[in-house]
């Protein structure tokens, strides 16, 4: 298994880099990008964005005894919202709210070891 191979927080980095990189042509198609100039601060912070909530979904489906609904009902509200607000996928505020949630992550679950982040 990957993750015990290279710790959870670089298997769920490799993993939210291609999940980011699989959406880009997604949100590259959106009506608010108008250019390629305008667009590459956006990949970085969609791409920062992603990476965030695949640690969330990553530790939802290592942590939850129902794993896969656990982990598919997470992306379905993800989805749901960026369906809602358009740009969700760069909005600062909801960004934040990730890593918040992923802070949480790293200080209270002592079963995911530090040192795997560095």
């Amino acid at each position: 298994m990957m993750i015990r191979q290279s710790g959870f927080w670089r298997a769920a980095t490799l993993l939210g880099v291609i999940w980011a990189v699989w959406h880009y042509p997604k949100m590259l198609s959106s009506p608010f990008v108008e250019s390629a100039p305008q667009a590459a601060p956006l990949i970085l912070q969609f791409t920062v964005q992603i990476v965030l909530a695949n640690y969330v979904l990553c530790w939802l489906f290592l942590r939850s005894r129902l794993a896969a609904p656990v982990a598919a009902a997470f992306h379905a509200a993800f989805n749901v919202v960026a369906t809602a607000y358009p740009l969700a996928g760069v909005d600062p505020y909801l960004t934040a709210c990730i890593a918040l949630c992923v802070l949480v992550i790293l200080v209270f679950d002592r079963r995911i070891e530090v040192d795997d982040a560095l």
